[in-house]
């Protein structure tokens, strides 16, 4: 889910909430920052856009955390594919 705000409003936000870039997620997680990139792609992370970096909430990192490690096996990735 990405959302773009004014300045303003992300500015706001940010001062509300404890947000965290996508190298900071990365690390938290103990993953790639391409594999952040990858679970906000799919919609798996909600971010808030501000300018060109993407804000992720820091209770948001709950979502992801119960995550599989590793890549799926061929079996699970068709099943996923052929319900897109």
């Amino acid at each position: 889910m990405r959302v773009t705000h004014s300045l303003d409003d992300c500015t706001l936000r940010c001062m509300k909430e404890a947000m965290l870039t996508t190298p900071q997620v990365a690390k938290r997680l103990g993953i790639g920052i391409r594999r952040v990139q990858a679970l906000i792609a799919a919609g798996r992370l909600p971010t808030v856009q501000y300018g060109r970096d993407h804000l992720v909430k820091e209770k948001d990192l709950k979502l992801v955390a119960d995550r599989k490690p590793g890549r799926p096996s061929k079996q699970i990735a068709a099943k996923r594919q052929r319900q897109r």
